[in-house]
């Protein structure tokens, strides 16, 4: 008898239960999980915290410079050569603004939507003087910034997809291992490795060894696909990545429509590629059926095996 021992936990489940195991195995909901609720708290209070500070600025902007946008500063846009720290901070902590103006309709000049220092930069750099002209270039400036900080979060979430797509392969090859020594785990050893005291016609233990054959089978196919889901995560990543870069380069030229207008098309199409790419894989390509034939031959040799048995102890009469 082989003496080889099986991990710790080796009887299967049925294949849904396998795949609800693999992907809770992996994913954010382990970071969740583990999180301290008390630090959950605490940046929830001051995220709301710096929200009302941004906008009660906004309120007291509005009443001196009749702009509830006031704050707004132009330093973020201007091309300088040398990197400028105030052009990232005044975006980051006025992004409550920003969103809010994101959602302002742009439609003509009864209403100031626009900072000062956006109204001197656009006279002063593009000859922009019209009010109405002013508001939309502002607004889109403000859109374009939103958009580009939930394409930053997918950028961040499709990220942390790669390694979870590593780690669910990981997870799928190994329980597609139900072999002993390269040969396909019979009954006899199943039942002897088991540590269940099972015998062979004890019917738990045919049962739990048909499941265990079929979770492997099922795992071999899987772990296989499995790599598409890498190809594809990393796909995504740089497809949202081009979409990014695009993006924020269209909020540097934002005084200039036209640049500024190419650079959100080609943020726009890469944001679409990578759904239409994973789409053309051909997935049965890359399964190879074969490695299902040797267990199914084993599983057809086992169950006659087993069948006739039974069969032998039922056909014996009674007292023998």
């Amino acid at each position: 008898m082989n003496s080889t021992k099986l991990p710790e936990g080796f009887l299967p489940v049925i294949a849904s239960h396998a795949w609800i195991e693999a992907e809770e195995k992996t994913g954010w909901w382990l970071w969740l999980g583990g999180s301290n609720r008390s630090v959950m708290v605490l940046l929830s209070g001051l995220l709301i915290l710096w929200i009302i500070s941004v906008l009660m600025v906004g309120c007291c902007a509005s009443c001196s410079a009749a702009s509830f946008y006031e704050p707004i500063s132009v330093s973020s846009i201007t091309w300088k050569r040398k990197k400028d720290w105030r052009m990232y901070f005044n975006y980051l902590l006025l992004l409550p603004l920003h969103f809010l103006r994101s959602m302002e309709t742009a439609s003509g000049g009864d209403q100031t939507l626009f900072s000062s220092a956006e109204k001197e930069f656009l006279a002063s750099q593009r000859r922009v003087f019209n009010d109405a002209v002013v508001n939309f270039l502002s607004v889109r400036r403000s859109m374009m910034f939103v958009t580009g900080i939930f394409c930053v979060l997918q950028l961040l979430i499709q990220m942390a997809e790669v390694p979870k797509a590593f780690d669910t392969r990981r997870l799928w090859i190994e329980k597609s291992q139900i072999e002993v020594d390269g040969q396909v785990m019979k009954f006899q050893d199943f039942a002897a490795l088991s540590g269940q005291n099972w015998t062979e016609t004890n019917p738990e233990a045919w049962f739990q060894y048909s499941k265990h054959l079929y979770t492997g089978m099922f795992a071999k196919i899987i772990s296989q696909t499995a790599l598409l889901d890498i190809v594809e995560a990393c796909v995504d990543v740089a497809c949202q990545l081009a979409s990014c870069l695009y993006l924020w380069w269209a909020l540097r030229k934002w005084s200039h429509f036209h640049r500024s207008h190419r650079g959100v098309l080609k943020g726009w199409a890469f944001g679409l590629l990578a759904p239409f790419l994973a789409t053309l894989i051909p997935t049965r390509l890359f399964v190879e059926w074969s490695v299902l034939d040797p267990v199914v031959e084993t599983f057809a040799s086992e169950l006659t095996t087993h069948l006739a048995s039974h069969t032998d102890d039922l056909a014996q009469p009674p007292g023998q």
